[in-house]
């Protein structure tokens, strides 16, 4: 076998690994792909949901942490309802359960379907710590067609900190601006300048319950 036939036999077989290479690199990614896009969303939304639906012992009178979830209705997105709320279902509401009640923390799950909802759970004295995970801008909250403006709450009750786990681009001032005087609070609270997708807020509330269990929070 001379050499110009070892040679061109050696370079298709250089050819046949890279497409080897090619291939399995492709299935890994696709493979990566399904598992972040299809097969942990389904996980989290199964548990969020149930979290999300689930009853809560703490008392409304006394104080507690405010955990306000968006739900939206058909009537708002029409068919883009549901995948509006997988962003929600996703976004760690079963962590911050599981988190508060291992911490013996009172919460309470407070499901809003409109600006009047949220405004409701915002005007309780006794709920001085929110969360709020949803779709919205800086300023405010998206209902669809309804929009609540956080400087329509300016006068409610101060709050020991925010959390505020929806987009926050388009400027403005936020709900931190308006419900957290203190420093203190306001160093607590948290507030983007961006978009935001459900696993930022998984990894966001996974790190705050390190730092409550650490008594760093």
């Amino acid at each position: 076998m001379g050499f110009d036939t070892l040679f061109q036999i050696s370079i298709i077989l250089l050819f046949l690994l890279f497409v080897f290479l090619v291939l399995i690199a492709s299935v890994g990614f696709f493979f990566y792909l399904e598992v972040k896009w299809v097969i942990l969303p389904l996980l989290y939304y199964y548990r969020g949901r149930k979290a999300i639906y689930s009853d809560s012992s703490s008392d409304k009178s006394k104080e507690h942490i405010a955990i306000i979830v968006i739900i939206y209705k058909f009537k708002s997105y029409g068919p883009l309802f549901f995948l509006k709320n997988i962003f929600v279902y996703c976004s760690g509401v079963e962590l911050l359960k599981e988190g508060f009640e291992e911490q013996h923390k009172p919460y309470i799950i407070y499901r809003c379907s409109s600006p009047k909802d949220v405004k409701e759970v915002i005007k309780i004295k006794e709920a001085d710590k929110v969360w709020i995970i949803g779709h919205g801008f800086k300023h405010g909250i998206s209902f669809g067609k309804e929009r609540l403006y956080y400087c329509d709450l300016e006068k409610c009750y101060k709050k020991s900190y925010i959390m505020q786990l929806h987009c926050n681009e388009y400027g403005g001032r936020s709900l931190i601006d308006y419900l957290c005087e203190t420093k203190e609070s306001k160093e607590k609270s948290f507030v983007c300048d961006c978009t935001r997708d459900f696993y930022e807020n998984r990894e966001f509330i996974q790190k705050i319950l390190e730092k409550m269990r650490k008594k760093e929070f």
